[in-house]
């Protein structure tokens, strides 16, 4: 058997590999041929392409190079509207007066103050364009929930939730209490007389009547019976018409035929509607009647119509203002020439049935032209509202109004 010497074996191996490093080295820089790179081939010209000849006095054509059209594009830049101090028709700034809970705001006797009740504090005050306000009266009247307010603004019938109501004398501090039972009052535009419906379990003890404010001297005027929902206290401007009453000959469809009501049994001429919802507005001068009916036509939608009211001319010269809006949203110039109203963006089908789905929808600002029916966008509001309230300054210089879900009064500056 052979004994191996291991130690000798790798000793050997290792000589081997390291004569062979040594004689990889001495090929590498002293024997290897050097590397020549393959000759270069001079390049070969191309002489130039002769233009054909061309004859004196012709000029040469263009030489036309097509290039690829490679598509640009361009991002939009979305323009921003300025927001304008007054009303011009476009992008209007608003202007928060107070940011109170405020209710059934009404043009003061000066034209330019705003009078309001707060409804956190129960009192009433007084409130001038510049956002200066201050007491209308120390007295505290908790929980109202209706006012109506006399058109000399010196006095106002509030009622309560319990059915109370009362007559409030704002520049006597005085106070008259008025029966449960009345409702759906209307002043006289002399504000010393009141129209009024009564309400009774018994149809035989509902009457359209009227008073004086402080309830005394009251008058029967017209039994109600069933068709109580269907009167509308109105007293006209000119002191003749003291309710309109839907209570007309069927006509079929959606026509309407609306009776007027005087104090003396007067036998007047009535008007004609197109469509249901029929509730209406007395121009100041009390010549016209301003209403809002819908119509399948219009989607079941509110829409402005206007309409002769006075003697003979009664029911005649109906015209559509063709604006969707509610009569409540609107408000006159002091002059009888202008309508301004709160229109809302985009009406849902059947608003006129169901105001609520017009609830959260912005509105926008229109001027009527009442003499040729024009109307013109006056202003976009800087913000979205819904209006409640709206109530214009005698010399046409400024709009205030509520918003449905916000607090405080705005305005917009219109001149």
């Amino acid at each position: 058997m052979f004994n191996w010497n291991w130690r000798k074996l790798v000793l050997i191996f290792g000589f081997f590999i390291a004569v062979i490093f040594i004689a990889w080295l001495l090929y590498f820089f002293f024997f290897k041929p050097p590397i020549v790179p393959p000759p270069v081939e001079p390049p070969v010209e191309i002489p130039p392409r002769p233009f054909p000849e061309i004859e004196p006095g012709v000029e040469r054509p263009p030489i036309e190079i097509k290039l690829p059209v490679l598509p640009i594009e361009v991002e939009e830049i979305e323009e921003v509207e300025e927001v304008s101090e007054i009303a011009l028709g476009g992008l209007t700034k608003i202007t928060p007066l107070t940011s109170e809970f405020i209710q059934t705001p009404t043009l003061g006797p000066d034209g330019q103050r705003l009078l309001y009740y707060n409804r956190e504090e129960g009192k009433f005050y007084q409130l001038l364009p510049d956002g200066t306000r201050s007491l209308l009266s120390e007295k505290n009247f908790p929980e109202v929930t209706k006012i109506t307010w006399a058109p000399d603004r010196k006095k106002a019938i509030l009622e309560f939730p319990d059915d109370s109501k009362i007559l409030y004398d704002f520049s006597q501090e005085r106070q008259t209490v008025l029966p449960k039972s009345w409702y759906d009052f209307s002043f006289a535009s002399h504000s010393r007389e009141m129209t009024f419906l009564t309400e009774s379990d018994d149809p035989n003890n509902r009457w359209l009547a009227v008073a004086k404010p402080d309830g005394s001297g009251a008058k029967i005027i017209e039994p109600l019976g069933e068709n109580f929902d269907k009167v509308q206290t109105n007293w006209s401007p000119n002191y003749q018409i003291i309710a309109l009453s839907r209570t007309g000959k069927a006509l079929g469809g959606f026509r309407q035929e609306v009776l007027m009501i005087g104090q003396h049994g007067e036998n007047f001429r009535s008007i004609i509607v197109e469509g249901r919802g029929f509730k209406a507005k007395w121009f100041p001068k009390g010549d016209r009647l301003l209403y809002h009916v819908w119509h399948p036509d219009n989607n079941y939608n509110p829409t402005l119509w206007v309409v002769d009211a006075q003697g003979e001319n009664i029911g005649l010269n109906r015209e559509n203002l063709g604006l969707n809006t509610w009569i409540d949203k609107c408000v006159f110039s002091k002059t009888n020439d202008y309508l301004y109203c709160a229109a809302p963006k985009d009406l849902p089908e059947g608003a006129g049935l169901y105001p609520q789905l017009a609830s959260e929808i912005p509105d926008e600002f229109y001027k009527i032209d009442l003499e040729t029916g024009n109307q013109s966008l006056l202003a976009k509001p800087d913000g979205d509202f819904t209006i409640k309230d709206l109530v214009l300054s005698d010399d046409e210089s400024y709009l205030y109004f509520t918003d449905q879900s916000k607090v405080g009064v705005y305005k917009i500056q219109l001149k």
